[in-house]
């Protein structure tokens, strides 16, 4: 092997350790160790938020960060009757409540 094709090998390996650990959620490329970080996170922020137990609760991706190294920007949360969505404004900060509203009842 060249001495120049060494070069690209860190970059290789970076790359396929980054490709193994993205895959899709609601339509959006993320990765899958922040991906599951960030959903418990915001799990148990909605959980104590809508007074809802976790396993009652469904996220939905809704956005992701500028970063595009497969980090959630924004999540949905439905449970107990509430809707509520989560953002975290910057890679470096924590997710904050953006929206909290009542579900409206299903039309008969």
């Amino acid at each position: 092997m060249r001495s120049t094709d060494r070069r690209f090998l860190p970059l290789a390996f970076m790359a396929a350790a980054l490709g193994c650990s993205n895959y899709a959620v609601d339509g959006f490329m993320v990765n899958k160790g922040k991906y599951d970080s960030d959903s418990a996170e915001v799990r148990r922020l909605a959980s104590y938020t809508l007074n809802c137990p976790a396993d009652q609760l469904t996220l939905r991706v809704l956005g992701k960060q500028r970063d595009d190294f497969g980090s959630v920007g924004q999540f949905g949360v439905d449970g107990c009757g509430h809707r509520a969505t989560y953002v975290r404004p910057h890679i470096n900060t924590g997710w904050v409540q953006n929206t909290l509203q009542a579900s409206q009842p299903a039309a008969p």
